[in-house]
């Protein structure tokens, strides 16, 4: 098998897959670890589905590692981390 790194990078699109593996649920009917694909879509979806539909939209300054940083949110994401100055 190739190295991870060895693969061009490209861009993903909605229908591409990647290999995952589903986790045994121990309230559910998978016992063992399961490999399988999913698609960036499904990945995307699980990622946003807990965010507001009509979510907050604003931004905020943030003072770390002796930056100021401007954070964005849009609909309740995280959208842009923006050094101030």
């Amino acid at each position: 098998m190739a190295q991870g790194s060895s693969y061009p990078l490209g861009t993903p699109k909605t229908i591409d897959t990647l290999i995952g593996t589903e986790m045994p649920d121990p309230e559910g009917p998978v016992t063992n670890p399961v490999s399988k694909s999913y698609t960036v879509g499904s990945i995307v979806a699980l990622a946003t589905e807990n965010t507001l539909a009509d979510g907050i939209t604003d931004s905020f300054l943030v003072s770390y590692g002796g930056e100021v940083k401007e954070i964005t949110i849009t609909n309740g994401l995280i959208t842009a981390i923006t050094v101030v100055g």
